[in-house]
């Protein structure tokens, strides 16, 4: 079933707190340096900070220096004066925070995720990423892992984990070269019709969600190009209407086709 809005799943996500979380138990309650400045680097980017006042107030925490004896893992404060009105900032390492293709670091962090990775989820892994992040667009996906491997490889990507992403690029290359081969050679309102029909049906999606995204996720597959705001279909019904054509006749041709088979 094509699912156009992709609910997250943590353990697929690019997770600062899960990341970092990993890497503090994998490194006898430490955190790389590598790893900590390109998330300082991050994290003071997308402004993930907390007045330090705050901080210390929610966790009652009277001296600021309480704060490395408490969280030595969990927080992390440079004591530089941040912002203009001269509050110090804290930054929460453990937040919840998602990282996108669009953020600062992602290659890094996502060959960082593959190096925690256990080997017999790459597949679902990539696989949750391509559909989430890059549209399903598996030839963009595709370069940025032969980049990323490139970049990363024996660092933080080991060789049996290359040879998988390998494997995936290569089924994903044929799906592309199959699916670019099938064509929908039918009249392109008749096609919007069908999709229409089976969604009101129930029988896409049980007939919830975007019908838009939805028509165009599935238009990818037979080569039909269409735009989010293509209004052929209702310029056909009101022409149909005025000229008194017959709006049901791709269903006969449906129901015509099916008879072929069935007799066959």
């Amino acid at each position: 079933m094509i699912q156009i809005e992709t609910e997250s799943n943590h353990l697929f996500e690019l997770n600062i707190g899960t990341i970092l979380g990993l890497d503090f138990v994998e490194n006898n309650n430490k955190i790389s340096e590598i790893l900590k400045i390109t998330t300082m680097a991050l994290i003071y980017d997308k402004q993930i900070n907390i007045d330090l006042e705050t901080f210390l107030k929610a966790n009652k925490i009277e001296h600021f220096e309480d704060i490395v004896k408490m969280y030595p893992a969990n927080y992390y404060n440079n004591k530089r004066k941040l912002d203009l009105n001269k509050k110090y900032k804290t930054y929460h390492f453990w937040i919840e925070e998602f990282i996108t293709p669009n953020d600062l670091g992602y290659d890094f962090f996502f060959a960082y995720k593959l190096k925690q990775m256990n080997l017999l989820k790459i597949d679902a892994f990539l696989n949750y990423q391509l559909e989430k992040y890059y549209d399903d667009d598996a030839q963009e996906f595709n370069r940025f892992l032969t980049l990323c491997n490139r970049k990363f490889k024996d660092e933080y990507i080991d060789q049996s984990k290359i040879d998988t992403i390998n494997e995936w690029k290569a089924i994903k290359e044929e799906e592309i070269k199959f699916y670019s081969k099938i064509t929908y050679t039918g009249d392109k309102t008749h096609f919007l019709k069908l999709m229409y029909s089976l969604y009101h049906a129930g029988l896409i999606n049980h007939g919830k969600g975007p019908k838009i995204k939805t028509f165009k996720e599935i238009s990818k597959f037979f080569n039909v190009d269409y735009l989010d705001d293509d209004t052929t279909i209702y310029k056909s019904k009101s022409e149909s209407k005025k000229m008194g054509y017959n709006k049901y006749k791709f269903v006969k041709e449906i129901v015509t086709g099916f008879k072929i088979y069935d007799e066959k």
